[in-house]
């Protein structure tokens, strides 16, 4: 029988944080690509390569989506912090982590 899996709290809380971080950024490029290809659909002629890097950093700074990206992420990284920091991690981690499923629409 194998020794139970033993899990360093303080690298683990990092390594899930930064995951779920990671996840949010590639997220909010995501957003800001579609955003930025939907506008270029409506405007008329090819844009430009410094007008399409100049209208995806405005989208990428619009408060919609840093609200929609830290309520969905921001509670993903509460529960795992709640899971990680309550003592009983083995059993409250396994079953967040079995459950957990993405939501929302396919990026």
């Amino acid at each position: 029988m194998k020794p139970p899996l033993q899990i360093d709290k303080d690298v683990f809380r990092d390594w899930l944080l930064m995951y779920f971080d990671a996840m949010r950024n590639m997220e909010t490029e995501i957003m800001v690509y579609r955003g930025a290809i939907e506008i270029l659909k409506k405007q008329v002629g090819a844009p430009q390569d410094q007008e399409i890097e100049t209208l995806t950093e405005k989208i990428r700074k619009r408060s919609e989506i840093k609200e929609i990206l830290d309520e969905k992420y921001g509670r993903y990284r509460r529960q795992a912090l709640e899971c990680i920091e309550q003592g009983s991690q083995d059993q409250a981690l396994l079953q967040y982590l079995q459950e957990w499923k993405a939501k929302g629409p396919t990026n």
